[in-house]
């Protein structure tokens, strides 16, 4: 099977609908420390990421923001400043475009569900 049809049958397995699927591209393992680049529906830019930690709040804040999947429970805030207002987030990329960036190292597909990572 050739890679171009294996993309395919994985790209049949991925929810394209869903708002909030992210390619992850791994372009660098460093003892176990990853780096590399977010693609998403919403910018064209990708976003950098050091590490996991850093991976982790990039995705945590896009998911605040555009508000999918909702959050089961909020924190309490006592300064609001440190909120984050969902705004209005509209696609601008294609669906393709967001499957087919490529980590050096790899790549995750993956979005939440109802709580779920999927991936």
């Amino acid at each position: 099977m050739g890679e171009e049809q294996r993309e395919k049958q994985q790209w049949d397995k991925i929810n394209i609908s869903s708002p909030n699927l992210v390619s992850i591209c791994v372009d660098e393992n460093q003892d176990g420390e990853l780096k590399g680049r977010i693609y998403q529906y919403y910018t064209e830019a990708s976003w950098v990421f050091e590490n996991v930690v850093q991976l982790l709040r990039i995705l945590e804040r896009f998911y605040d923001n555009i508000s999918f999947p909702q959050a089961s429970l909020e924190s309490r805030h006592f300064n609001k400043k440190h909120i984050y207002q969902p705004r209005n987030w509209e696609k601008t990329v294609e669906p393709e475009t967001v499957l087919s960036q490529r980590g050096e190292k790899g790549t995750a597909e993956c979005h939440l569900a109802g709580g779920a990572f999927l991936a």
